[in-house]
């Protein structure tokens, strides 16, 4: 085993793939699937009902599925979904789903999030989407495919920005 190995945590019970790499003083929790070819970087946490797809690149200390801050939740098994081809920036926070939207928070394939963003509970981010650097997303948003939200843009919660839509300051 070498020293790699030794610096993170896995739990027995997390499903990763023999190609995913995951670095060093990461902690895995127990219901977290990761799939092929899928890189981790260093101090990244993946806790709850999280299922990341193939070939994502998800930078150092990102946070990614960890409870919503809502305070309607109430401890459901709610999940938070992740499509392929994604790169996910250094310290990209993102929530599981709520009871009440929709159970999962979803995002899709081919996407770039860039540094520091945060994806609320109950988003849906569809495929090829840009979400610049410390953009933060509120619950419930909705980015349709080929959107661009530019560095530093704040949404609030139920805001649906469209089909190849772009949104600046």
């Amino acid at each position: 085993m070498d020293r790699i190995e030794l610096l993170r945590e896995i739990d027995p019970a997390a499903k990763v793939a023999p190609s995913a790499t995951i670095g060093p003083y990461s902690v895995i929790g127990p219901d977290v699937t990761i799939g092929p070819k899928t890189t981790i970087g260093r101090r990244v946490t993946i806790q709850g009902h999280t299922v990341i797809g193939s070939s994502n690149d998800i930078g150092d200390g990102c946070v990614l599925g960890v409870l919503p801050q809502d305070l309607k939740f109430r401890g459901s098994e709610t999940r938070l979904v992740i499509g392929h081809g994604n790169q996910i920036g250094r310290n990209v926070t993102m929530h599981i789903g709520t009871e009440s939207g929709g159970w999962v928070t979803c995002i899709g394939s081919e996407n770039v999030l860039k540094e520091s963003s945060h994806v609320a509970h109950d988003t849906f981010i569809a495929d090829r989407c840009y979400i610049g650097r410390c953009t933060q997303l509120a619950g419930h948003v909705s980015v349709q495919t080929g959107a661009v939200v530019e560095a530093m843009i704040g949404l609030h919660h139920f805001v649906t920005v469209g089909r190849y839509a772009r949104v600046g300051y």
